[in-house]
């Protein structure tokens, strides 16, 4: 899977026009099929949601946590990504119905999949304090399961909706169908936009990828996934935990955010990666250079070392040792002299 990620970035850094228009198309496609749907929190809901909405008091009814916003470009907007764990029982699991899978009396059904609904419901945030309702999303949950499946598991799910640059607070509610049970969780978050980059660059937020392939179309409407997200035409799974075996490979994924291309709409970036450990270098890497602001970059986690035995020198290669590190990013843009450093932590196992 990772080296079909590969293939499609290779593929969309020398066609990136292209990539930039599926995200126009996926925008269109979205607001096309919201057209067609139910988009009104029901009241039951709406009540929930404004019961805390000032405060930020959660509704437990339904338990789960909203730990981490990623974001993209998309053509007009930015693509936000949320990701939220949640227990197996709270996503409301139960038999497939029997038109689709004809189960005895008293067997065992083989499959079990979710009676759950999410709405999510966007406010412009004003000094911490919420302004407007800006969008309401309802989205239907579709997951299938084993019905040996462990009901106190916590898993991670993702969803996702493109909104222009500014702060908000989402209200996120997980129901049961019959709205007989309603959790509520509250999440505050910005989005730069482009006077954010006059005078610097940065990166959208980094994480480590775990596997990822490519999709054939881009995602037309609002879903919520099990333990991946979708941007555009790439299905991704992060490494959230951070955590590596010594040897392996990390795979950073992040958009350089401020850059300026030249007159032939390409882009020179330039990357300085290294590892530190207590604030000192234990592995640099030499530098990358870029012609388009997507990245992503494999890195392994192998260290040189000099090996000394009586007057002789030999290199010797060896995996990174089991610890705690810093992965330090040191980013130039070359055409306006731009400069940002980034840090992402990672254990190695």
């Amino acid at each position: 899977m990772k080296k079909q990620l590969h293939i499609f970035l290779l593929f969309s850094l020398i066609f990136f026009p292209a990539f930039s228009t599926a995200l126009t198309l996926q925008e269109q496609a979205q607001e096309q099929a919201e057209a067609v749907k139910p988009q009104t929190i029901p009241v039951p809901v709406k009540t929930a949601i404004e019961a805390g909405l000032q405060t930020r008091q959660p509704r437990l009814d339904i338990s789960f946590s909203i730990n981490k916003h990623l974001f993209f470009p998309a053509k007009q907007n930015m693509h936000n990504i949320f990701l939220f764990t949640i227990k197996n029982a709270d996503l409301n699991y139960l038999p497939v119905a029997s038109t689709e899978i004809q189960v005895q009396e008293n067997e065992t059904p083989a499959k079990l999949t979710t009676r759950s609904v999410c709405y999510l419901q966007f406010n412009s945030l004003e000094e911490s304090v919420p302004g407007p309702m800006v969008k309401e999303v309802y989205i239907p949950i579709h997951f299938e399961t084993e019905a040996s499946y462990d009901p106190e598991a916590e898993v991670t799910c993702s969803t996702a909706y493109p909104l222009p640059p500014g702060k908000y607070r989402l209200s996120m509610a997980i129901t049961t169908e019959d709205m007989e049970k309603i959790g509520v969780q509250y999440y505050d978050f910005d989005i730069p936009g482009p006077s954010s980059f006059k005078d610097t660059i940065t990166t959208t937020p980094l994480f480590f990828v775990e596997k990822s392939k490519q999709l054939q179309a881009p995602e037309v409407q609002a879903e919520v996934h099990l333990d991946y997200f979708v941007y555009s035409v790439i299905q991704i799974t992060p490494n959230l935990k951070k955590e590596f075996s010594s040897g392996d490979n990390v795979e950073l994924f992040f958009f350089i955010l401020g850059a300026q291309p030249n007159e032939q709409r390409k882009y020179d970036v330039e990357v300085e990666y290294e590892i530190l450990q207590n604030d000192k270098t234990v592995i640099r890497y030499a530098k990358q250079t870029y012609e388009y602001p997507l990245i992503i970059q494999t890195l392994p986690l192998k260290r040189t070392v000099l090996i000394k035995k009586g007057e002789e020198e030999k290199k010797e290669t060896r995996d990174l040792e089991a610890g705690e590190y810093t992965l330090n990013l040191k980013i130039l843009d070359k055409i306006s002299g731009k400069t940002a450093i980034q840090t992402i932590g990672f254990s190695a196992k």
